[in-house]
């Protein structure tokens, strides 16, 4: 699975709809995949009205 680093890739997820999945550490935050819909340097809010702090989180495509 590709992880989601930069501005330009959780911009093109935005763009594509693509799915992703968030992990917290090494675990899965929720056995499901959400649709990034903002960020900013701090943080990204999903879909499902959740918002992950960025330095927290490693976003994979699902």
């Amino acid at each position: 699975m590709r992880i989601i680093t930069s501005d330009a890739d959780l911009q093109n997820c935005i763009y594509f709809q693509q799915n992703v999945e968030v992990w917290v550490g090494e675990d899965i935050e929720i056995d499901e995949t959400y649709k990034i819909v903002d960020f900013n340097d701090e943080m990204v809010r999903v879909s499902d009205g959740f918002s992950f702090l960025r330095s927290n989180i490693t976003i994979r495509i699902a």
